[in-house]
């Protein structure tokens, strides 16, 4: 099963009762403060807890074995794409020389310790500058943070893909679609990634009616600000259009890229060309990047 925003989607408890806090000890606000992955969704003390005073929670990563590739940033290589069709050979399998060129190898290999479990990680200037940068991949993975970027096609298999192994890179994802997740995470085989349902299907968890805009912002600006080096897959794009019209969905577009450029985000919507004028193209290209 996949983990859902419940925590994002409802109102929030009045930040007032984060006064509690000191009370529950040391621990207990280290907790909120840690990486989703070290914790899991197990515990049912971390979500009492971060119900009660709002915190943001943060997928596991997906099961591994022994078997499992993972580079020292995380990074489950032996799941990517790539690697699988032998177009990157990882970072652990790769040359010691290319290794030692990536400030965050020396870094978690000296510290002994893989990024996503260093507590430190959401507040690591090291890890946010140099994630890009890995030198594998950084021609396989060309979307940069604080930028948006649109793919025509007519199924999303291509931005599924792409969504799929940054995830696995170490991105946090979040989904926003009109497909129902539990489909869309059985089929690409994807686990512990946020997702809001378009729907009005009232009473299904975490769904958002397209209507209304201003929750959709407020949910997405809310992961953003609270998950570094995430990925946003939009596809719900046109479903937004039909239910208000090109110029409101457009606008809500432009309001949430105002957001992802001031974070450490990444926006990938994906449409069918088939259902725009040129016009309407036109004016998704003058905010999105083109993505050949």
């Amino acid at each position: 099963m996949f983990s859902y925003m419940t925590f994002l989607v409802h109102s929030p408890v009045p930040d007032s009762l984060i006064s509690i806090l000191p009370h529950l000890g040391k621990w207990l606000s280290e907790c909120l403060m840690m990486d989703y992955y070290r914790w899991g969704n197990t515990s049912s003390l971390y979500f009492i807890v971060g119900s009660i005073v709002g915190s943001k929670l943060f997928p596991k990563r997906e099961s591994l074995d022994e078997s499992s590739i993972i580079a020292w940033c995380g990074a489950v290589c032996s799941q990517c794409s790539y690697y699988l069709e032998g177009e990157c050979p990882s970072c652990p399998e790769g040359a010691l020389e290319i290794q030692n060129t990536c400030p965050i190898f020396l870094c978690a290999s000296q510290r002994g310790a893989l990024c996503s479990d260093c507590e430190r990680r959401m507040q690591c200037d090291l890890f946010a500058n140099e994630r890009e940068c890995c030198p594998f991949g950084k021609d396989l993975f060309p979307f940069r943070t604080g930028r948006g970027y649109v793919i025509y096609e007519k199924n999303p298999e291509i931005s599924s893909r792409i969504f799929k192994n940054y995830v696995i890179r170490g991105d946090y994802g979040l989904l926003v679609s009109r497909r129902y997740p539990e489909q869309f995470f059985s089929k690409y085989n994807l686990e512990g990634v946020n997702a809001v349902w378009l729907s009005t299907a009232e009473g299904e968890k975490n769904w958002i009616d397209p209507c209304n805009l201003s929750k959709l912002h407020h949910v997405i600006r809310d992961f953003i600000n609270h998950a570094s080096l995430s990925i946003i897959l939009f596809e719900g794009f046109e479903y937004l259009m039909v239910r208000n019209s090109f110029m409101s969905a457009l606008k809500f577009i432009q309001s949430l890229m105002d957001e992802i450029v001031l974070s450490k985000s990444k926006l990938m919507l994906t449409i069918n060309p088939d259902a725009f004028d040129k016009k309407e193209l036109a004016l998704i290209r003058r905010e999105l990047t083109e993505v050949k």
